[in-house]
């Protein structure tokens, strides 16, 4: 079930057929709840923080994002954080006006 909810594929490799869903729900996490890290999306989308393949699947999902253009992801030490490419839009235009 769970996995389901992840979008991965029983028995297979790569992405499962509900990973377009699980995608746009993780960005919706990421834009309302941002900076966030990899354990705080699955604890906002109701599965458990300690399982690490639930990690792994919401890291790789949040990479496909970041190649998409819609998130921005940095790993500080080993936490692995994402926020939204506006707000870094907004960062630059801050400091742009900074500095008149």
């Amino acid at each position: 079930m769970i996995d389901k909810v992840l979008g991965l594929k029983p028995r297979k490799r790569g992405p499962g057929p509900h990973s377009t869903e699980v995608r746009k729900e993780i960005f919706e996490v990421i834009n309302q709840h941002w900076p966030v890290h990899a354990s705080e999306i699955l604890e906002h989308l109701g599965l458990p923080r300690d399982e690490k393949k639930h990690l792994l699947l919401t890291k790789y999902h949040m990479e496909k994002l970041a190649r998409d253009g819609l998130i921005e992801t940095k790993k500080v030490g080993q936490s692995f954080i994402a926020w939204p490419k506006e707000v870094e839009k907004l960062r630059v235009m801050h400091d742009l006006m900074r500095g008149l």
